[in-house]
């Protein structure tokens, strides 16, 4: 998934001739991200919010090949999610499981997109349960040795 961001760039260029500095010229940035299907029928994906925040124009590319615009519904920069939702079609949805039921010592999987490099899964075990992380409003999270590759970690 790609999301386009305007910024202006805050340098000013001085006319050598004594004038007033010119406007600051807007920016585009790319921002490169993964996010998983959970609803198939309404669309609806969950991504970082990092990774749409004050974004333009949001598109996500299908592992099937096809390019879809994207709406932002919901979003809690705290938790560091976005909730986003395409138009249904042919969609599969990530099969979720129930995390009361989650041990120290499972098996999990981390899936990403580090840097838009393409898709990477690694795995790991459950370390800790319940943890929390300054910062990080949420006071429950699951802690893993899963590797995470830079870019995955939801790191600006």
């Amino acid at each position: 998934m790609t999301a386009t961001r305007r910024a202006c760039d805050d340098r000013q260029t001085i006319d050598s001739g004594g004038g007033f500095p010119e406007a600051p010229l807007p920016q585009e940035s790319t921002v490169v991200g993964s996010g998983v299907i959970v609803d198939a029928d309404l669309g609806l994906i969950v991504t970082g919010d990092h990774v749409v925040e004050n974004a333009e124009a949001v598109n996500v590319a299908l592992s099937d090949g096809r390019c879809l615009d994207a709406t932002v519904l919901a979003t809690s920069e705290g938790d560091d999610l976005a909730v986003l939702r395409i138009a249904p079609g042919g969609l599969a949805a990530l099969s979720q499981g129930d995390a009361n039921g989650l041990e120290v010592g499972d098996f999990v999987l981390a899936i990403g997109n580090a840097l838009g490099r393409g898709q990477s899964t690694t795995f790991g075990i459950v370390s800790a349960l319940h943890r929390s992380l300054p910062g990080i409003a949420n006071g429950d999270l699951i802690a893993t040795d899963a590797l995470i590759e830079r870019g995955n970690s939801g790191d600006r």
